[in-house]
């Protein structure tokens, strides 16, 4: 899995739990620091980080966590 998460608090608390359901994660802070394309992994990142390219270089799915009800509605 792919955790794309800026802000670093929120990127360490989201590793966490998904390590600790058993995931393997690679959290880095922005596109950067990808070291490879995520073909066949699931992407996570923040919504101004989204863009359908992920999905267009393979990523099986692409999961934008909404921080509040009003957020997950703009989507």
């Amino acid at each position: 899995m792919l955790l794309i998460e800026g802000d670093y608090e929120r990127r360490s608390q989201l590793s966490r739990a998904l390590r600790a359901e058993g995931m393997t994660v690679m959290a880095v802070s922005g596109i950067a620091e990808v070291e490879r394309w995520p073909a066949g992994d699931v992407v996570v990142t923040e919504s101004r980080r989204f863009t359908t390219l992920w999905k267009e270089t393979g990523a099986a799915h692409v999961l934008v966590p909404a921080g509040t009800v009003e957020d997950g509605m703009e989507g």
